[in-house]
């Protein structure tokens, strides 16, 4: 993706700004691209910017009964010890890229939906949004699936137990309850997942249904058997009806155990509870290319490529797919594709992927005459698709399609 100088956008924005007490759903798609740039950039102080501090402190501090120095230590010290913005990006590798899909909900409290696909898998946030008095658009909160909470509920969870710490005579469920999740964590640890299932179901119901205390029981579900799991995923449900976590969960347990049985099921359902992610395609793409279903996969595909141009991830696995099917002239119009979008040259990438009889065809001849090889470019690591399938499943040695690549045009 080409980037947004981010100072501009938002001169622009106030620009453009209409006279509605209200964001229009245009101002907020815009809004929510230049968060995308921001997280892309890793442009924390511009992310900082965007976030509405006194609701986050707020929302920390709301019904809890503290003395006056130690609400207004917490206030002072926010900026300094919670930025939001590193919070967003700290869990962005270095080959991490964030995508905004879409709005998830518009009206009187309008949620951004991103993905973000780093070397441990894909994850989804959600980015509450708001305006200030002055109709400027704010960041209130934002919920990240794999950690299982909004981001005040984690500065509130740090905010009583440095309470409790603080005050000998605080009381409170989570404070009580954290030596039990505290040996429950160490019982999994140390390999006794089942000890561990046990010890978090006998905590009080408060605590024990709170979304992050659900998420370790899910994965202690998972190492200790198909039945603690079972039960694991129905008490979830039972809380958390509408949440996608469960489905993201199930789809990373499901390359961990190498379910190809059922991993495409798992994909399936996250991508319906996400409301259709071109990423999700490109993943199912990807092991149905593998089984050998290569019609299914090129259909996938082909439509995650026109619903996500900007993504260089599904055109490795189509280029494999067509070179395989040895229909060069395909590849080549795919090749104009590619550097049209992205102003590289593909060849570049795969000429050390085994593709003799492509390589001495006319087609791939005459391209690299007219668009020469650049060899500087070969020492290739895994590309961000292949190196996420890999950690999430460690069955794929070498990607879906056999190919180490590594440049990233998002």
């Amino acid at each position: 993706m080409k980037p947004i100088y981010l100072a501009i956008f938002i001169l622009l924005f106030a620009a453009c700004r209409s006279s509605s007490p209200s964001l229009s759903e245009e101002e907020l798609n815009k809004f929510c691209i230049g968060i995308e740039a921001a997280l892309n950039d890793r442009n924390v102080e511009f992310l900082d910017a965007l976030y509405d501090k006194t609701y986050l402190v707020e929302s920390v501090t709301e019904g809890i009964s503290a003395p006056e120095y130690y609400r207004e230590g917490f206030e002072e010290g926010f900026d300094k010890y919670y930025t939001p913005g590193t919070i967003m990006t700290s869990s962005l590798d270095e080959f991490a890229y964030t995508k905004f899909l879409k709005l998830k909900e518009t009206g009187k409290n309008p949620i951004g939906l991103f993905r973000t696909v780093t070397d441990n898998g894909v994850n989804y946030v959600e980015v509450m949004l708001g305006s200030d008095e002055e109709g400027v658009p704010i960041i209130k909160d934002f919920y990240s699936y794999k950690e299982a909470e909004m981001f005040s509920q984690g500065i509130k969870r740090l905010y009583l137990i440095n309470l409790a710490n603080e005050q000998g005579d605080f009381n409170h469920p989570l404070v009580k309850a954290l030596p039990t999740i505290n040996e429950a964590a160490q019982l999994a640890d140390a390999g006794m997942p089942e000890k561990g299932f046990a010890a978090l179901q006998k905590l009080p119901k408060e605590v024990f249904k709170q979304k992050i205390v659900l998420l370790m029981f899910l994965t202690m579900g998972q190492d200790a058997g198909p039945d603690s799991m079972a039960v694991a995923e129905k008490i979830f449900r039972k809380h958390y009806p509408d949440d996608p976590l469960l489905e993201l969960k199930k789809m990373e347990f499901g390359f961990l155990k190498r379910d190809t049985a059922n991993i495409v099921q798992y994909i399936d359902a996250l991508d319906q509870k996400i409301g259709g992610d071109p990423y999700l395609s490109i993943l199912k793409a990807a092991i149905l290319k593998n089984r050998g279903e290569t019609s299914q996969a090129e259909a996938l595909l082909t439509n995650a490529l026109k619903a996500e141009p900007e993504n260089d991830e599904g055109y490795w696995l189509m280029i494999d797919l067509l070179i395989k099917d040895k229909r060069y002239p395909e590849v080549i119009e795919l090749f104009q594709t590619f550097k049209d979008n992205f102003d590289d040259n593909p060849a570049d990438y795969i000429i050390n992927d085994g593709y003799d009889e492509f390589y001495a065809s006319n087609e791939f001849i005459a391209w690299t005459d007219k668009h020469p090889i650049q060899t500087q470019k070969l020492d290739f690591n895994l590309d961000s698709l292949m190196r996420a399938l890999d950690a999430e499943g460690k069955s794929h040695h070498h990607g879906p399609g056999g190919h180490n690549h590594d440049h990233h045009h998002h």
